[in-house]
């Protein structure tokens, strides 16, 4: 049930992760040090990869989702089996990422399981760095895991609400289908884009500007902003919206524009009475 939104979390997690192992490889030196850059590499690679797909349209397939899932637990595991004889490295650090997945996808299941596996892992480390490396544990070193695991399981449970309150509640589908007359449902588009909660204050004023007719850079000298945060507004209204482009979105902000241009004033109606 993983979308667009929960994606995008997902790699800012994966992203801190690949600069933990930057981090590792730069002050710790570990004898492995090549694979650190490797797997940092390719986590920084598919996390561009699945951004520029998300630019592209609303949703990425469902099974760019699950390839998600996997390469996490691989990059995970290799990063844990390789680094894991170095008493000096942080074989745990792609952890995070896989019970966040666990957590959004299979709920209070996931994150059970995830936080598990997260627990076995440090219980491992801890025994090798000391049986192997004559290493010592360090209680607040498992204090910050502990932490690190209760904040990634509370973000995924958080995620997962405002995901599974999204799909209770959908955007109408835009597209006239049957017996609906496009009038109808730009009227229906019009009352939905005028009254739902969900798009912020800014995002309206976004969404007014582009029936007006502004393109991104006209808005962000209007708004004040970058032209980047009016793109994001775009897509995160396409999102909402669930809307397959930004054509689409302009297209109705457009429809919208106009059938609140042709509406009467409500002083009108009142003599009219």
């Amino acid at each position: 049930m993983i979308g667009a939104e929960e994606e995008r979390v997902a790699g800012r997690l994966r992203l801190v992760g690949a600069a933990l192992l930057v981090v590792m490889w730069a002050v710790f030196d570990p004898f492995a040090g090549w694979m650190a850059i490797l797997i940092a590499g390719v986590a920084a690679g598919w996390t561009g990869y699945l951004e520029w797909a998300m630019r592209r349209r609303a949703e990425v397939p469902v099974r760019l989702h699950d390839v998600s899932l996997v390469l996490d637990g691989l990059l995970a595991t290799t990063c844990y089996l390789v680094f894991l004889p170095d008493p000096d490295a942080i074989p745990p650090v792609l952890f995070p990422i896989v019970v966040f997945r666990l957590s959004v996808r299979y709920g209070r299941l996931g994150a059970l399981s995830g936080v598990g596996v997260f627990g076995l892992a440090i219980v491992i480390r801890a025994v090798v760095k000391v049986s192997r490396t004559n290493g010592e544990v360090r209680p607040a070193v498992l204090v910050v895991w502990v932490l690190a695991a209760a904040a990634t399981v509370a973000l995924a449970m958080e995620v997962r609400r405002q995901a599974l309150r999204r799909h209770a509640h959908p955007a109408p589908d835009p597209q006239p289908s049957g017996d609906d007359s496009l009038a109808a449902r730009l009227v229906t588009w019009h009352d939905h884009a005028y009254q739902d909660p969900t798009l912020t204050r800014r995002e309206w004023d976004v969404f007014e500007l582009l029936g007006q007719g502004a393109d991104c850079q006209q808005i962000a000298r209007r708004l004040f902003v970058t032209v980047s945060t009016v793109r994001n507004h775009v897509h995160n209204m396409r999102v909402k919206l669930g809307l397959a482009s930004r054509e689409q979105l302009i297209d109705l902000a457009r429809e919208a524009h106009r059938l609140r241009a042709a509406e009467p004033p409500a002083s009108q109606e009142l003599d009219g009475s």
